[in-house]
């Protein structure tokens, strides 16, 4: 999102180029370059980028927070607590950046619509990250777009003025290819070692049994 929001201010006329496979410390050191040249240029009005991350508390809204932490932007944090009254959300538009990273497992209300967006031609937003990438659910929180992004083409234009891009790639960890396996290899093993013997495997059991029952008795 940090690099769609600087290519824009640098390259208004041209889509981003396509994402390729880095380490994090390569990333951060290439957008804080670009946060540099955009001030440099002069592209920006007074501050820098805000980001809000939907789902700070979780593992993929830690690694956002991180990243933004990383390159020196403010971030608005949200959680639970603060969607618990549901949406859509004006107060997304007052960021720059939007990144979702909520845990999808049921129906919730909008947290933005295409109304929402048509309604405030004063937003900041211009840049959305759906991490949590589901456009074709029915539960899908941002119901603003209906396909992914890819690697080759990783920004969507929304039908919106002032501009507004979207980003929603389905496998957005292998961009830390390395990082991401070693990360996911650490909180796997001793799981693995432990078959079936944890608490996870038997709660994964209990749904599987759960789930196994409903097929049957739709039948």
């Amino acid at each position: 999102g940090i690099r769609a929001w600087c290519w824009q201010r640098l390259h208004p006329s041209e889509p981003l180029p396509a994402v390729v496979p880095s380490t994090k410390a390569a990333i951060v050191a290439e957008l804080k370059a670009q946060l540099r040249e955009v001030q440099a240029r002069g592209a920006v009005d007074g501050e820098m980028p805000r980001v809000m991350i939907m789902g700070a508390l979780g593992r993929c809204g830690r690694g956002a927070k991180e990243c933004a932490d990383s390159v020196g932007l403010r971030t608005i944090d949200w959680d639970m607590e603060e969607t618990k009254a549901g949406g859509p959300f004006p107060a997304i538009l007052d960021a720059d950046i939007f990144v979702n990273c909520i845990l999808l497992s049921g129906r919730t209300a909008p947290f933005l619509t295409s109304e929402l967006i048509r309604e405030h031609p004063q937003r900041k937003l211009s840049v959305i990250s759906d991490v949590s990438c589901d456009p074709n659910s029915e539960y899908n929180p941002i119901p603003v777009y209906d396909r992914i992004t890819s690697w080759e083409a990783p920004t969507l234009e929304l039908e919106a003025a002032p501009r507004l891009q979207l980003i929603s790639i389905d496998n957005l960890p292998s961009v830390l290819a390395l990082e991401a396996s070693l990360a996911f290899g650490d909180r796997l093993l001793p799981l693995l070692l432990d078959f079936p013997h944890s608490k996870c495997w038997a709660h994964s059991a209990s749904i599987f049994r759960e789930r196994l029952a409903l097929l049957d008795r739709e039948a």
